[in-house]
């Protein structure tokens, strides 16, 4: 796969997610109150640009790398700002509109594993849509599109009970049954192999899957519920050590392993956009300094202590966060490239 093709695919990624990201602040933003001065797809020098009845500047910019929600008074005094700024509302609304990037981020990866699965199918059933080269059953003539309906005298009704009746077997001769894509009956017999990987007999074929509405959403909230499992375990292993930061992925890696990816299909490629949906949406709501982690911090502080915290010092601890975060995206970046070669 082209890996110019690939840096495409990984910008579009990076710039779906970073736009919904921003599109979840600028919603809750205008239901606040607040007044979005500039609601931007993409960065860099403008293509186009249109006022809207809200006043709000509706832009397109040449690089399709992300976007950005300029809210007014985001970072000034609220002191001298008046109404509709960010600074004037309550904590508790800004609470909202920080968080809503983050819960759009959570929102896109949920709807991008529901299509995942639409297209993947939910249930393996018992009709083969592969069968590997040289495997038992390649060699015993059984094809794509034929049906297991028998497997010595068990009648096999599901993918479990054919997965059962070729581990019991202890990879002996069996006997399969089973129905053509032409409807006709036939059989044949095939000896189960070890796969030392699992410690399981296999005869080398993958099921077709079947599809439901409720399997669909169902097995994409399965999925959405273990990704965030596995974003907050590698956050854990990374603050104890378990994880060096050389070990992190920015978009050059992330560039890679679409890349790879891309070889696979595109269902892969899609569970990889949800996973990195909710790994930016998790990681902005991290208490970092200049993410939204942090800003949230602020206002749950500033609603216990009944005051704002002096704008001028969080503005400095946001701007010290944000050099350093930059320093870290320059380090892992560097690292990336490293890996290439």
């Amino acid at each position: 796969m082209s890996i110019v093709l690939s840096i495409i695919c990984t910008l579009i990624i990076f710039g779906v997610l970073i736009t919904t990201h921003e599109f979840g602040h600028f919603i809750v933003a205008k239901k606040c109150g607040v007044i979005v001065e500039e609601f931007s797809i993409g960065m860099g020098p403008l293509l186009f640009k249109r006022k809207g009845k809200d006043e709000t500047l509706y832009s397109l910019r040449l690089f399709p790398v992300g976007g950005y929600c300029k809210m007014y008074g985001e970072d000034e005094d609220e002191n001298e700002l008046g109404e509709g700024s960010l600074n004037s509302i309550s904590p508790f609304k800004r609470i909202l509109v920080l968080a809503a990037g983050a819960f759009m981020n959570l929102i896109t990866a949920i709807i991008i594993l529901m299509i995942v699965y639409a297209m993947a199918g939910t249930e393996p059933t018992t009709t083969i849509s592969n069968v590997l080269e040289n495997s038992p059953a390649y060699t015993s003539g059984l094809k794509a599109g034929d049906t297991i309906i028998k497997i010595e005298d068990t009648n096999i009704n599901s993918w479990e009970d054919l997965s059962n009746e070729i581990t019991s077997s202890n990879g002996k001769k069996i006997n399969v049954t089973y129905k053509t894509s032409d409807n006709q009956t036939k059989q044949t017999t095939m000896t189960p192999t070890l796969d030392k990987s699992t410690n399981s007999y296999k005869i080398g074929i993958t099921p077709e899957y079947s599809r439901s509405f409720i399997g669909t959403i169902t097995n994409a909230f399965k999925a959405f519920f273990t990704y965030i499992y596995l974003t907050f375990e590698a956050i854990i292993s990374l603050i104890r050590g378990a994880i060096g930061i050389n070990q992190l992925s920015g978009p050059i890696g992330v560039a890679t392993i679409v890349n790879q990816a891309m070889s696979m299909g595109s269902i892969i490629v899609l569970n990889i956009t949800a996973l990195l949906a909710i790994n930016i949406g998790i990681f902005n709501l991290l208490p970092i300094p200049a993410l939204d982690g942090s800003r949230i911090l602020f206002c749950i502080i500033e609603m216990i202590k009944g005051s704002p915290i002096n704008r001028e010092k969080e503005g400095t601890i946001h701007f010290i966060g944000f050099i350093l975060l930059m320093g870290l995206a320059v380090f892992v970046a560097v690292q990336d490239v490293i890996k290439l070669f």
